[in-house]
């Protein structure tokens, strides 16, 4: 089929989402979202991934799984958004969500924080930090192994206003750091440390890396038990912490 016929459809796709009001039809998609996105049509694809995790799908298959820190802010800051989320937008964003606001807003509250970089920090939550959990939650009820990161590493790009964003990760794991969110004095450490641990993953099925020079990082263990999330930094920073931000965890259960 010609480029330009698929180019075409998927144009008209998005328009007609971007309209579309029916949950039933368009899901998480309704009002604008991605139309490059798994459907669920009884034959390719039979069941939600998620649900077919939960029934023990690919339970013999090792996964590595995890984050940025904050994820949503390359969606929100290049297009200045951020300072346009006044309190009023944030929580009609949160009711939406079904989390009572006054509850969500303690919770992600932190110093110096604008109604902007919280409603980054829930939606960064809601469309990739959960959702990883809830596949390694699933997984670890069959006994499957699991292994979570957190990339904290902030990008330099527009002075440091992404943080560790969307994609900020990518070019430590393919070791390229002229990669623009890597910017001019990324830590070629924190690279040799992220790559050795994703292919001692592929080779073994354990992201226990040999130690390169620099340092490698600490004991890496599965997800399942302590909830245990490594987080990835320059330097020491590298860590393992057990359930971080649980008070936020615990906001979405039997929500998302």
């Amino acid at each position: 089929m010609p480029c330009e016929r698929l180019i075409a459809a998927d144009a008209a796709l998005g328009q007609e989402i971007a309209q579309a009001t029916d949950l039933t039809q368009w899901g998480e998609s309704v009002g604008g979202g991605t139309t490059v996105l798994p459907v669920v049509d009884g034959v390719t694809l039979p069941q939600r991934p998620i649900d077919a995790l939960a029934d023990g799908a690919g339970r013999d298959i090792d996964l590595l799984t995890g984050t940025t820190s904050d994820e949503f802010r390359l969606f929100l800051v290049p297009l200045g958004m951020g300072p346009r989320i006044t309190d009023q937008v944030l929580h009609g964003f949160l009711t939406g969500f079904g989390l009572d606001p006054v509850e969500a807003c303690k919770a992600y509250a932190s110093p110096g924080a604008t109604p902007g970089d919280l409603l980054s920090e829930v939606m960064t939550d809601y469309a990739y930090r959960i959702p990883a959990l809830r596949v390694a939650e699933a997984r670890a009820a069959h006994g499957a192994e699991t292994f979570v990161y957190e990339f904290a590493w902030p990008s330099p790009a527009l002075d440091g206003a992404l943080g560790a964003c969307h994609m900020a990760e990518i070019g430590f794991v393919f070791g390229n750091l002229a990669h623009p969110l890597a910017g001019p004095d990324a830590p070629q450490e924190l690279s040799d440390r992220v790559r050795e641990a994703w292919s001692s993953f592929a080779r073994t099925g354990l992201p226990t890396a040999a130690r390169p020079p620099g340092g490698g990082l600490p004991h890496w263990p599965a997800y399942a038990g302590r909830r245990s999330v490594m987080r990835l930094d320059d330097g020491a920073a590298s860590v393992v912490l057990e359930d971080p931000a649980a008070d936020r965890r615990r906001l979405w259960d039997t929500l998302r």
